[in-house]
């Protein structure tokens, strides 16, 4: 991934699984492998996808959304 990828794409399940250290600890090794590949780790774009429990509310969606942006310290535009 370090070489090649231009993006990646971490998932979390509201009401189910929803860690973002193992997020902030995935985006760490895909930049230190970015790094020795001889990349710049900022040109490989992570977009974070969001599954739902069906039984998931709106403000739940939104509470788990707002909440791993403010833990990975990016933004939720």
């Amino acid at each position: 991934m370090g070489e090649r990828a231009d993006g990646w794409l971490p998932a979390c399940t509201v009401l189910g699984l929803t860690d973002a250290d193992t997020v902030l600890e995935q985006r760490t090794l895909i930049d230190r492998f970015a790094t020795a590949a001889g990349r710049d780790p900022s040109l490989i774009d992570a977009v974070m996808r969001v599954d739902t429990a069906e039984s998931a509310s709106p403000a739940e969606v939104a509470g788990t959304i707002k909440s791993l942006a403010e833990h990975t310290g990016n933004s939720t535009s």
